[in-house]
């Protein structure tokens, strides 16, 4: 059922993605075992692009690994140790990416802030390592059960209406008014 959810909410702005549908589905399909439904839509991410563009997105995307690397090597063995990835002996006491590598890194790497959509992804896995590395104006928020963290651009389209004030007179019109909604009083 999840999966439907997803599918259906990801089938309404699939190029934009704002609730990070791709970084759950592929979760629930396994979770729901539906493995023919994760191969296609793998297939369809690989075919969304011709061939040539694929391997220039490939070496686009290795170049800015490369970049990435050079300028915070101390990304490396923390992003290997979240993917569950033991890191070869050479890789893990070499003097670039090793214990030392934090210290040469920029301080401003550790004020980098996830979109808001990528926090309610983290809120949604209650992964509690995940959560709690959040950022505490994230945590500190209200968080609703149906939403967490609601987009501020959030349209309400529904606005509960008013109710009449009670009036005094029993507790037989609050019967009335209980099982008819639309019961007033006639106030002579």
């Amino acid at each position: 059922m999840a999966l439907e959810y997803c599918k259906l909410i990801l089938s309404l702005e699939p190029d934009e993605d704002p609730l990070c549908m791709l970084l759950l589905i592929d979760h629930l399909a396994l979770r729901a075992r539906n493995y023919e439904y994760l191969i296609c839509l793998f297939q369809d991410q690989q075919t969304d692009l011709p061939e040539h563009e694929q391997s220039s997105a490939r070496e686009k995307a290795s170049l800015l690994i490369q970049q990435v690397l050079t300028m915070f090597p101390g990304v490396l063995l923390p992003l290997l140790g979240y993917c569950s990835v033991r890191p070869d002996a050479t890789v893990s006491t070499h003097r670039f990416f090793g214990p030392n590598a934090e210290i040469s890194q920029p301080s401003a790497l550790s004020q980098l802030r996830a979109p808001g959509n990528i926090h309610r992804h983290v809120i949604l896995s209650e992964i509690k390592e995940a959560v709690a590395a959040l950022p505490p104006d994230v945590t500190t928020q209200s968080v609703m059960g149906f939403d967490p963290l609601p987009p501020a651009d959030t349209i309400y389209s529904y606005v509960r209406p008013k109710r009449l004030s009670p009036i005094s007179r029993g507790n037989m019109i609050a019967l009335f008014r209980s099982l008819l909604p639309n019961y007033t009083v006639e106030i002579p």
